[in-house]
C-alpha cells in the first residue's frame, strides 16, 4: 500500500483528504509537526507528499526546499494561493504538480495516481516501446532490432520518456510543455516543434519507422 504524506495545517481538511484517500486504496500519513520534516520524510519514505504553502508560521516553500535536500519523492502543493508566480516558484523549487483549492477530489486522485505512475517508472533502468529501448541513466536509445543507438540530448531524451511512460494516449502539447520546461508561460510554443522534429532525426538514425505522430488540436502519441 503507498503512503501519502499530509503536511497541511488545516486539520479538518488534511482528515478529510485521508478519509479519502484511504478509501482508494492508500496510506495516509497527516502530519501536525512540521519543525522536524526532514527526519519525518526519512522515518515515513512516504511514496508522494501533498504540501500546502501557508502552514502557519512555516513556509510550503522552505518544507519543499528542505524535502529535496533528503529525498526525490513527487511533491504535490495543494494550496489557497492562485497567482501564476506562485505556482512558477512551487515548481522551480522541487514541486511536481500544483492544485489551487477548492478541487475536486476526484481530480486530486487523478494528479496523485499520475504522480505516482511516473515516478515508479522513473526508477526503472530501461524502458521500452515497439522495438526501441531507452537506457534512463545513459539517456541512450538503441533498436533492439539492428542494435543501432544513439545517445538523446537533455530534452529530447525527457521528450521521448515521457511519450513512453504514456504511450497508450495522446498526450497534450501544454503538458508536454510543463513537464519540459516547468511551466508552458515562460516558453515559445515553437519550442516543443523544434525538439519533437530533433527527436524524429534522432530515431531516424538508428530506425526507418515512424514513431512520433502529432495530431492537431490534441496532442501527440506514439504509433
Amino acid at each position: 500500500m503507498e503512503t501519502i504524506m499530509i503536511i497541511e495545517d488545516d486539520l479538518k481538511l488534511s482528515n478529510s483528504i485521508g478519509v479519502y484517500l484511504e478509501q482508494n486504496g492508500y496510506k495516509p500519513y497527516v502530519l501536525n509537526d512540521f519543525s522536524l520534516i526532514e527526519n519525518d520524510i526519512l522515518s515515513v519514505n512516504p511514496n508522494l507528499i501533498l504540501l500546502d504553502i501557508n502552514l502557519g508560521k512555516h513556509s510550503g516553500y522552505e518544507i519543499c526546499m528542505g524535502i529535496r535536500r533528503v529525498s526525490k519523492v513527487p511533491i504535490l502543493f495543494i494550496t489557497g494561493r492562485d497567482s501564476i508566480e506562485d505556482e512558477v516558484k512551487a515548481l522551480k523549487i522541487g514541486g511536481d504538480d500544483y492544485i489551487r483549492k477548492p478541487f475536486s477530489r476526484e481530480v486530486l486522485l487523478a494528479r496523485i495516481k499520475r504522480q505516482l505512475e511516473t515516478h515508479s517508472k522513473e526508477n526503472l533502468k530501461l524502458i521500452r516501446y515497439k522495438n526501441l529501448v531507452l537506457e534512463i541513466d545513459k539517456r541512450i536509445l538503441r533498436n533492439i532490432d539492428n542494435t543501432k543507438s544513439i545517445e538523446l540530448p537533455s530534452i529530447e531524451f525527457q521528450l521521448l520518456f515521457y511519450l513512453f511512460i504514456n504511450s497508450t494516449q495522446i498526450v497534450d502539447r501544454g503538458e508536454l510543455m510543463d513537464y519540459l520546461w516547468e511551466n508552458r508561460n515562460y516558453v515559445d510554443p515553437n519550442a516543443l516543434n523544434v525538439n519533437l522534429s530533433r527527436l524524429r532525426k534522432s530515431i531516424e538514425s538508428i530506425s526507418d519507422s515512424e514513431y512520433i505522430e502529432t495530431i492537431r488540436g490534441e496532442g501527440v502519441k506514439l504509433v
